[in-house]
């Protein structure tokens, strides 16, 4: 049924990699699990502006002071670009020491729908993301504050990467790392971002879309 067994970090299963020529690309199903709060990016006034307007924001006092949200789809679903992701890789392979010519396969990875058709995007799972101002201390004593979306333990965020077979289980080793050590978006070294990774490594992307949606259904029965 599977064609691997998914890998749950912290614990790196072995796994037996299915069979592929060289030069075909394997399938990564990817669901990341967080761990402390993911933090979303600073956007334009009038974009958030939109999303509060088309009722895609958490319904919330707050709503109308973000300064951070995260982009939405045309369906106002979050979406976590591949740039973001791929930050997250380049750091955790510096980490690991990886060869240069390794780290560039890695970071050539494109996330695909089930036709294995580049979108370049991940989708958020599970509630609307949260709001939460925090007060900043500026010059002079004066009090500030940053209001900004953020997703919790109660989210997923879930693609499929198309990944050069040669370094798909370091691939999945280096996400895991960066998971761990690294972590997604803003605020890493206040310990934001931080996050847990379940994966399935197939030769077709409807199968790695498969995984997907069941562990989706699982982890997130109201979906």
């Amino acid at each position: 049924m599977l064609d691997t067994a998914p890998t749950i970090f912290p614990q790196l299963w072995g796994w037996a990699v299915p069979r592929s020529s060289p030069n075909s690309p394997m399938y990564v199903g990817v669901i990341i699990k967080p761990v402390t709060p993911i933090r979303a990016p600073v956007l334009p006034a009038d974009e958030i502006a939109l999303y509060i307007k088309k009722g895609w924001i958490a319904d919330s006092k707050q709503a109308r002071h973000l300064d951070r949200a995260f982009p939405r789809d045309v369906n106002g679903r979050p979406i976590i670009l591949r740039r973001w992701i791929r930050a997250v890789l380049r750091r955790a392979c510096r980490a690991l020491g990886y060869p240069e010519d390794v780290v560039r396969k890695i970071l050539d990875f494109e996330i695909v729908d089930e036709k294995g058709i580049a979108t370049n995007y991940a989708y958020v799972y599970g509630p609307k993301p949260f709001i939460y101002t925090r007060p900043i201390f500026g010059k002079e004593g004066k009090n500030l504050s940053e209001t900004y979306e953020y997703l919790s333990s109660v989210h997923i965020i879930a693609f499929v990467a198309r990944v050069d077979a040669s370094v798909v289980d370091k691939f999945v080793a280096a996400l895991a790392y960066g998971g761990r050590y690294v972590g997604l978006m803003s605020g890493t070294k206040m310990g934001h971002g931080r996050f847990e990774i379940e994966t399935y490594i197939s030769t077709d992307p409807a199968k790695a879309h498969e995984f997907i949606t069941t562990r989706i259904k699982n982890l997130l029965p109201q979906e």
